[in-house]
């Protein structure tokens, strides 16, 4: 013999304090033996957290938190990460079109909030006010881990963290460790093959956009096209 039940939970979101609620019903309870298994609940309305200025995490349905009659397992969010619409807008790299927000999906599991530490990869996008730079992230962590870093974490040269020495788990944000930087068609090879160069170790967090561009012979002179013109980028 057993009950049927429905069962709610409330978690306060770490990143802003808000209250994001799960729900699941006809949960089975043995008189004999409790709760057999585990149960899902399901995360019960979208919800949207600001995570540093320039970034926003989407909790979509398909979120949930698990239990068994021990209590608490863990919580797997499913999400977007969405960069600033005001700054950044996904582009295509081969035309320029612009193509909407800029926004990368994810799925994760923990059993601590304070041990946040995810991979995505976000579309090509551009920074508004530089619309030749088409900028392809890929292996982006995004960390909100009090307990550790990124193992490749490596702020850019001259940046300066929030957090330093023993405090500097504590820093949060977007790390990318390597990017691909594509110039627009303006600045194509005679080839007709697009220009593009290499960025490592940014960072994406309250402090703005931060990093370290550069490329030594991008564009030889017979390679370089602009318009009707010749040219080179040497560095």
């Amino acid at each position: 013999q057993y009950a049927e039940f429905s069962a709610f939970m409330v978690l306060t979101n770490p990143f802003n304090g808000k209250k994001v609620r799960f729900r699941a019903d006809n949960i089975r309870f043995s008189f004999k033996s409790g709760i057999q298994g585990s149960v899902n609940l399901k995360l019960m309305e979208a919800q949207t957290t600001t995570l540093v200025n320039n970034a926003l995490l989407h909790w979509l349905p398909g979120s949930f938190v698990e239990f068994d009659c021990r209590g608490f397992k863990q919580i797997g969010i499913k999400g977007e990460v969405e960069l600033n619409k005001d700054i950044f807008i996904g582009v295509d790299p081969l035309t320029g079109k612009e193509t909407g927000k800029v926004k990368a999906p994810f799925y994760t599991n923990f059993a601590d909030f304070n041990n946040f530490l995810v991979d995505v990869s976000f579309s090509t996008f551009k920074i508004k006010g530089f619309d030749e730079l088409f900028f392809s992230f890929t292996n982006v962590v995004l960390d909100f881990s009090d307990v550790a870093n990124s193992p490749n974490l490596k702020f850019p040269k001259d940046y300066q963290p929030e957090y330093t020495g023993e405090m500097a788990n504590l820093w949060r944000g977007l790390y990318v460790q390597g990017a691909v930087i594509t110039l627009s068609k303006k600045f194509r090879k005679t080839t007709g093959a697009p220009t593009s160069f290499f960025a490592n170790n940014l960072v994406i967090d309250n402090q703005g956009f931060s990093g370290v561009f550069g490329a030594n012979n991008l564009l030889s002179y017979k390679e370089g096209k602009l318009g009707s013109w010749e040219f080179s980028v040497d560095k």
